[in-house]
Order: C-alpha cells, then structure tokens, then sequence
C-alpha cells in the first residue's frame, strides 16, 4: 500500500511539474520553441537490460539548458518491464541546437542499439 502511494504522489508531482509542457518522442519532427520556453523528451527505455539513453555529444548550453531528467517506471509495475527516460529543457536564447542520444550500455564499447537526434529550433 505504502508502495502504491509512493509511485501515484511521483506520478502526480512529475505531472504538476511539467504541466503545459510540450513533450516530444519522435526524433523526424523538429521542436520549435520560444526563449523562455519549457519542453521535454520523453524516449523509451528499460533500466533492466542494462541499456540507457545517453548523450551521443554535450547540448550547447548557451541556448539551450538542461533542468532534470528521470527514469519514469512502467505503471504495470511487473518486474522487467520497460519504462521512459525524460528529459526536460529550457530554452535560453534564439538558435538552432541539436539533441543527440544514444541507446546502449555504458560497459560495452559496441555500437549503440538505437540513436535520436532531434532538432530544436529557438525563435
């Protein structure tokens, strides 16, 4: 029971944070975005695999800045299931940046499963 109330307040405190914030999930659509504006990224994902989502290359941080980013786990809550990684950002000044994200296992040195790319583009 404790547990159930635990995963719905998380719930309900990500929800109040990123209320009216603009979430993308597909990389071929670009983000448009105002200076000031708020948006995440939302990917799947699967902590138990071992895989995770990381940055392929740093974010230009002078128009772009990262405010948090978490692991959200399946509302199934059987074990092993998959989840999504979040990612929320704001927009600090007019430009063009691009997220690049790599799908893979921090231990092997093999190619990554999956890549991202998205585009934003700051007016």
């Amino acid at each position: 029971m404790i547990k159930k109330m635990i995963v719905i307040g998380s719930v309900l405190l990500i929800g109040a944070c990123t209320s009216g914030v603009k979430v993308f999930s597909d990389p071929s659509i670009p983000i448009e975005v105002k200076v000031g504006d708020r948006f995440t990224i939302e990917l799947d994902s699967n902590a138990t695999t071992g895989y995770s989502w990381v940055f392929d290359q740093p974010v230009d941080e002078t128009i772009l800045r990262l405010v948090s980013t978490d692991y959200i786990t399946a509302k199934s809550g059987l074990t092993g299931a998959g989840g999504s990684q979040v990612w929320l950002f704001q927009a600090i000044q007019p430009g063009t940046a691009v997220i690049s994200l790599n799908y893979e296992r921090s231990w092997e040195a093999e190619l990554p499963i999956q890549t991202a790319g998205f585009i934003v583009y700051i007016k």
